[in-house]
This record gives structure tokens, sequence and C-alpha cells, in this order.
């Protein structure tokens, strides 16, 4: 069986702990904690500037402004509403939309949508801060996002799942990482680094544009038919990031067509 943590960079698997970390304090919250929390990743991607400010200008507007103030009312009633989160009369109109009359199987109803639909796809477009409480609030959608975890305390039983913390022993091995940008791309996985050295050598000679020999050729032909070979850095790093060899490369000139 393949252990896919070979195929996470120490970085990557930094920082998906960090966001395991953060759904499970969610986890622990009561729910006023809760409220507090989904209110405050909502209202991250609500100040943006990425969102319209109108709830009826599409799917996430409406589940922004109000599906997930909604959720966290019915945690907190006496969570504290900007007026933007508070729905107008007239939106009683349209029964698919309106949630505001306490019925929480039409709630979850609302955010089983979000959950199984959601994308908040315009906040790859945000900082770090927006693209963090988007995954907060979706991430895993049905096995332990803080919107299921949130709704199944409203309705229990509605999403059982939980995220559980990691407590597998770390891999004894080193990893051959390329990188491109803030993006690392684990190339090899091996206990040894000794069996690492021959793809290092000659990934380097590749990215100074030198000729292969055969056996070099051979050894990193699987490579090529995959992988860019532009990358910025090449390391390699002990499985808690300690790097133990590296390689900056000078940024490739992009072309420009003369005038």
């Amino acid at each position: 069986m393949v252990d896919f943590r070979k195929l996470l960079s120490p970085k990557s698997r930094e920082e998906i702990a960090v966001r395991k970390e953060r759904a499970i304090e969610f986890q622990a919250k009561d729910p006023s904690g809760m409220a507090s929390a989904l209110i405050e990743a909502s209202r991250a991607l609500i100040d943006s500037g990425l969102y319209n400010t109108d709830p009826t200008y599409s799917y996430d507007e409406w589940a922004l402004y109000r599906c997930i103030p909604a959720l966290a009312k019915r945690l907190d009633p006496d969570l504290e509403m900007r007026v933007d989160e508070i729905p107008k009369s007239d939106e009683k109109r349209d029964p698919l939309t309106w949630i505001e009359d306490g019925d929480d199987q039409k709630l979850l109803s609302a955010i089983q949508s979000i959950i199984g639909n959601g994308s908040f796809a315009r906040s790859r477009a945000g900082s770090k801060e927006v693209q963090a409480a988007t995954e907060f609030l979706i991430e895993n959608r049905d096995r332990g996002s803080a919107l299921s975890v949130a709704i199944d305390t409203v309705c229990p039983g509605s999403y059982p799942k939980r995220t559980e913390a990691n407590t597998r022993a770390p891999l004894p091995g080193v990893q051959l990482i390329a990188t491109h940008g803030e993006y690392d791309k684990v190339l090899r996985y091996s206990e040894f680094e000794a069996d690492l050295d021959d793809f290092y050598q000659a990934l380097v000679l590749i990215r100074q544009g030198e000729e292969l020999s055969d056996d070099d050729d051979r050894l990193v032909r699987g490579l090529r038919s995959w992988e860019r070979m532009d990358f910025q850095s090449l390391s390699i790093q002990t499985w808690d990031g300690t790097v133990l060899r590296e390689q900056s490369f000078a940024a490739e000139e992009e072309f420009s067509p003369s005038a």
C-alpha cells in the first residue's frame, strides 16, 4: 500500500497540520465559540472586497450574508449581527432562499447545499488569510469542515464525521524536492540519502542545461515525462524539513517577441 505522505513535502505537511489543528480546535468549542469562529471566517471573505454587497447577487453572496450568519445565530442567539447580515423583510417573498423562520431542517438543507456545492472560488485571488478562512469553512466538506461540524451541532447526526489528530509516527526517510516559486514537488522518497545522490546530480545538470550521460538520461527519463524542469531550487530534505543539500538556479528569462 502506498503511503501518500511520501508525496507531500515538509512544507505541505506543515500547512496541512495547521489546518487540521484549527479544525480540531473548532470541534472543541462550545456553540457560542463556534458561532464566533464561523462569523469571523465569513466576514473575512465579505470584507476582502471580492464579493458583491448584494446578498442576492449570487450563490456565494447568499451563503456568506445569509446562510452562515443564520447558522451562527442558531448556535448563539446572542451573537451580534452586522447590518448586511440581517435579512430584509422583502426577501421573504422567495421561499427557496428565506431561512429565517427558525426551521432547522430548512437551514440544514441550505448548509448541505453549500457543503456539497460551494467553492467561494473568488477567494483564490485574496490574501492568505482569506484563503485560510475559505478552507476553514468548507475544506473536507462533509468530513469535518467547520460548516459540517456546526450544522451537526444544531442538527445532531447530520454530519457526525470529525477531524482526528495525526498519531502516526514520522517516516524515517528523506525526500528529493523541486521548488517552483512557493510550491514544492516531491520527486523521490527514500529511506537513505545516498539513494537520491544520482537523481540529484542528474537533475542539477538538466537544470543547468548540461548534457547527460546515457546512464543519467535513463535514470531521470521517467521524471522528465511528467515533471517540469524549470524549478528554482532542488533540495534533499529530512522528514522534518531539515535541508541536507540544496542548489538554487537563476529564473529562466521569459521570451518576449521583438517589436
